[in-house]
């Protein structure tokens, strides 16, 4: 089974294209199983006629499978957005992951994305990486988990130029479930290059999910991203606010 599901995702991984930007891939831990397979698909649809004429549909996919103590943790998402004939929202990524638990408290971590994002004028980002996870606190349902994850980037925007980064990426991330009634989680990272850490990276994602039932959740998303040196005609931060359905297998 694993090597299926390794196969489908280095396709996605290197056929998608890439952009700007980066992910928060901590939500999708709080789906894991003790051993086999567990993952999500959502869905938002907004429609809107009259004085205005907009169109926005966002989907997402992830399967996390464990065996013993290997974790393969496949994330896909994509939104569009449209207002009468133009596209004026248009991005995606995949990223692949694969964990190793040494200990309960300390995880190996590598993992390779693909994305693109062109309200970040960014036609395609590709990145690579590896470091460890380190959980300091653990009780019951709930954990905080801290990251060292150094990466290598490689951007080309849509106006033109490109870039090669080697980035310190770190993360903190605090969580708490509680089984058929409801999961909010808080993720931070940080990602300065690491020949200059004036350019800077931050993302901050919180997320809650309201069940339901046994296999559907009424999703919350507030998200903040930060660059520092974003491309030109690019503002440095990005503010959404998001709620769709989701369902768990």
């Amino acid at each position: 089974m694993i090597r299926i599901v390794l196969c489908l995702a280095l396709l996605t991984l290197f056929w998608c294209p890439a952009g700007f930007g980066q992910v928060n891939t901590e939500k999708m831990r709080l789906q894991q199983t003790d051993q086999g397979v567990a993952g999500s698909a959502g869905i938002f649809f907004d429609l809107d006629r009259g004085n205005s004429d907009v169109t926005q549909i966002k989907i997402s996919g992830d399967i996390v499978y464990r065996s013993g103590r290997s974790t393969l943790l496949w994330f896909n998402d994509g939104s569009w957005l449209f207002q009468e004939d133009d596209d004026l929202v248009n991005k995606g990524f995949t990223h692949l992951r694969h964990n190793y638990r040494f200990r309960p408290w300390l995880t190996g971590e590598v993992f390779g994305q693909a994305q693109y994002d062109r309200s970040q004028d960014l036609k395609r980002r590709y990145l690579g990486g590896a470091g460890v996870r380190v959980v300091p606190f653990r009780r019951g349902a709930g954990f905080v988990a801290i990251g060292l994850t150094p990466m290598y980037e490689y951007e080309k925007l849509t106006s033109g130029g490109e870039s090669r980064t080697f980035r310190v990426s770190s993360y903190v991330s605090a969580s708490i479930r509680r089984k058929d009634r409801f999961s909010l989680s808080s993720t931070t990272y940080v990602q300065p290059a690491a020949d200059r850490i004036a350019d800077i990276r931050i993302l901050n994602e919180s997320q809650l999910a309201v069940a339901i039932s046994s296999f559907l959740s009424l999703t919350t998303t507030l998200s903040y991203r930060y660059d520092s040196e974003p491309p030109a005609a690019v503002k440095e931060y990005d503010l959404s606010l998001s709620q769709g359905l989701q369902v768990s297998f």
